[in-house]
């Protein structure tokens, strides 16, 4: 699965500001650079920007001045849980930033965060609730409740390739955002190997 997904770390607002920034500033593809009239003239540090690996739906879209969709999924952390108003979620400020960046871009980032869930109830969403909205690019935070509950760690790959595989096959691109930096999943046995699962795949 290497060279279809990112690994973001976190979901606090200094993260999200830097992956904003990632999103808008990333080179589209080299050829199509001279032409990126509706990126930002980006001056961050090359450490805020710097992808592995192109989202290449999304930045031929940026590039374009086309609008852009991105579908957030995952538990409560996506969901907003904890935040002081679903204005401040994740997703809900992502997008401010994005639009703030890139105002010449329409940007819309869906929030299809279930509070509870873990990977397989979100993969049996994923065709009513992530392809029926035609994203450019999908984040899936996955990985905190199955650790909570702690399911055995041989439980993840399977739901987590499936679920790779079927996105893949949309053609969205896909930002995989690991489980949420809190002591209660911080302090449990399998979260290092939950972690080290996701960045590896």
């Amino acid at each position: 699965m290497k060279g279809l997904t990112h690994f973001f770390r976190g979901a606090a607002a200094p993260a999200v500001a830097a992956f904003a920034v990632a999103i808008a500033c990333a080179p589209a593809h080299a050829e199509d650079a001279s032409k990126a009239a509706a990126k930002p003239n980006c001056t961050a540090p090359s450490e805020l920007t710097r992808l592995d690996y192109t989202l290449k739906r999304l930045s031929q879209k940026i590039s374009a001045g086309q609008p852009i969709k991105i579908v957030a999924v995952g538990s409560s952390s996506t969901a907003g849980a904890g935040a002081s108003s679903p204005a401040m979620s994740y997703p809900s400020r992502l997008q401010v930033e994005l639009q703030a960046l890139m105002p010449r871009v329409p940007v819309t980032v869906v929030n299809r965060g279930v509070n509870g869930e873990e990977s397989r109830d979100m993969l049996a969403r994923f065709e009513t609730q992530v392809f029926s909205e035609n994203p450019d690019l999908v984040i899936w935070q996955l990985g905190s409740n199955s650790v909570l509950r702690d399911r055995p760690l041989s439980e993840a790959p399977a739901p987590l390739h499936e679920g790779l595989k079927r996105l893949r096959e949309h053609g969205a691109d896909v930002v995989l955002m690991n489980p949420q930096y809190t002591p209660q999943v911080f302090t449990k046995h399998d979260v290092e190997g939950m972690v080290h699962l996701l960045d590896v795949t």
